[in-house]
């Protein structure tokens, strides 16, 4: 983790952003796959349903890739 060493309390400070944003991005994950998995399950327009997909994956990219970014040291 990024520690700024300031004093003991900016290295709580600084755990407190990762976790929050680490909990949005487990809810999105499950809200993700839950949502792919149904449209997989009644596919019967995959004209439409592609893109849906898609799209449900580019949110799924999206919080993975920001959260290793988060953690990656500058």
């Amino acid at each position: 983790m990024l520690y700024l060493n300031l004093d003991w309390k900016s290295k709580i400070l600084l755990r407190w952003p990762i976790l929050g944003a680490g909990i949005f991005v487990l809810v999105s994950v499950v809200l993700s796959l839950f949502l792919i998995f149904e449209n997989l399950l009644v596919y019967y327009q995959p004209k439409e349903q592609k893109f849906l997909i898609d799209i449900i994956l580019m949110v799924l990219v999206y919080a993975i890739e920001s959260v290793i970014v988060s953690l990656s040291p500058c």
